[in-house]
């Protein structure tokens, strides 16, 4: 499924803006999609594999989640990129939650893209599944509390790597309470200015190469 150049609005009515649940993939490029009740943009996959892009889109004042993988049950994988993406004004810019999965793989790469006066900007919550996210040349800022959340079930095997990003003006810069530590950077970000903390607890580093 391909939907481009769209502007969806959920200021009438509506739940949710784009729902996709079930299929190969799904590609959304130059939309707007605002002002729902609940998330703007939701992939809630129960089985089997799915593909996602979502580029050059903005999501804007969703009540709940402008992007929000959340795979309610079973053990779906995924591979998914958001890349040139404006989260504004919802409670959660951008979510990528697993954790009521009994398992799976789901690799997220967000890149080029901005979370800002969300409630939290990046929020990434792992169950049982292997999760990879990676986060490049993002503008995280002025979130009224994280920037990036990162939590798992303890034990479980998660994975975030920033690198070449600014995080900034939010209440907490990075929250990190993955545990075993599944948090690393590339040491090349620009975390400062949050009144809270900048990082909860040390990220590992990853060298450039």
């Amino acid at each position: 499924m391909v939907l481009r150049g769209l502007t969806i609005n959920g200021s009438s009515g509506g739940n949710n803006g784009i729902v996709f649940k079930t299929g190969g993939s799904l590609t959304v490029i130059d939309c707007v999609v605002q002002n729902f009740l609940f998330d703007g943009i939701q992939l809630a996959p129960t089985s089997g594999f799915i593909n996602f892009t979502i580029t050059n889109t903005t999501v804007v004042n969703n009540f709940n989640v402008g992007i929000d993988y959340f795979s309610p049950s079973g053990s779906p994988s995924a591979n998914g990129v958001i890349d040139h993406v404006i989260a504004i004004g919802n409670s959660q810019g951008i979510g990528v939650n697993t954790f009521n999965t009994s398992g799976g793989t789901t690799n997220i790469n967000i890149s080029n893209s901005v979370a800002s006066n969300d409630g939290i900007g990046i929020f990434l919550d792992d169950g049982p599944a292997l999760m990879t996210v990676t986060i490049d040349n993002a503008i995280i800022s002025d979130n009224g509390g994280s920037g990036i959340v990162a939590s798992n079930v303890t034990g479980s095997q998660m994975t975030v790597e920033l690198g070449r990003s600014v995080i900034t003006n939010n209440s907490v810069g990075v929250t990190n309470v993955t545990s075993p530590n599944g948090f690393f950077s590339y040491g090349d970000n620009r975390i400062n200015s949050n009144p809270q903390g900048d990082i909860t607890s040390p990220l590992n580093p990853l060298a450039l190469k």
